[in-house]
């Protein structure tokens, strides 16, 4: 029994091994046909394993493809994304709702950008077109995020002592500001320059600190929520 336990525990560390080679080899060459530039041969090298450790696991080069999709878009892979909301509306407890929404902006910003797997999301997103099956996994992945994120939204919202306006909900706030961040995150990574960390000026009713700039996308997220958004009835005066 211990004897099968070790094997299967060996099996599962190259398994892993070899999943996170393929999602290094997508990373190096994110273009074309990028599934067709991880090879059973090359994924076992970089893993540090046989090709024979490869078809132990996997019964053929198709059928790994299918784990290596689930795996680059793993749904936990966005965690990131909500943890930083939560932990920011912690540590920002009593901050006014411009701040709070600049510094959760600021933040998620740089997480992304410091995130390889976006760049492989975008690769298999290209691929959308002629793969249904690669589309359900996006849609899984995009409707998981944003589960998650609805939550977090509502109790940011409940904090600044606003709500959503009339026709919008917060699903629909989730969505548009994940687009605008992964959106500006693209362009950012073609042309810094036209996604400036200082834009040189407050959003209008908001005193501007030049030691403490708004960017470009904390300034359009505060923009967007202040336009989907209104003040509770309830809610205190926090401009």
């Amino acid at each position: 029994m211990e004897n099968g336990r070790t094997k299967a525990a060996a099996r599962q560390e190259s398994r892993n091994a070899m999943l996170k080679a393929g999602a290094e080899i997508l990373h190096r060459v994110p273009v074309g046909d990028v599934l067709s530039q991880v090879k059973a041969t090359n994924v076992a090298r970089l893993a540090n394993r046989t090709t024979g450790a490869f078809y132990n696991i996997w019964v053929d080069h198709e059928a790994y493809l299918r784990d290596l999709i689930k795996y680059v878009l793993e749904p936990s892979r966005f965690d990131a994304v909500t943890q930083v909301i939560k932990d920011e509306i912690t540590r920002q407890e009593g901050a006014s709702y411009p701040e709070l929404i600049k510094s959760v902006a600021e933040k998620n910003f740089r997480a992304l950008k410091g995130d390889p797997f976006m760049s492989l999301q975008l690769a298999l997103w290209a691929k959308r077109g002629s793969d249904h099956e690669m589309t359900e996994h996006l849609r899984t992945l995009y409707r998981s995020l944003n589960d998650k994120l609805i939550p977090v939204y509502d109790d940011l919202l409940n904090d600044l002592g606003r709500r959503m306006r009339s026709p919008y909900k917060v699903e629909h706030l989730a969505v548009a500001l994940m687009a605008l961040l992964e959106g500006l995150h693209i362009r950012s990574e073609i042309d810094a320059e036209a996604v400036p960390e200082d834009l040189g000026a407050s959003p209008e009713g908001v005193e501007y600190d030049p030691a403490h700039p708004w960017g470009l996308f904390a300034a359009a997220a505060y923009a967007l929520i202040e336009a989907m958004t209104t003040e509770s009835p309830e809610g205190s005066d926090m401009t």
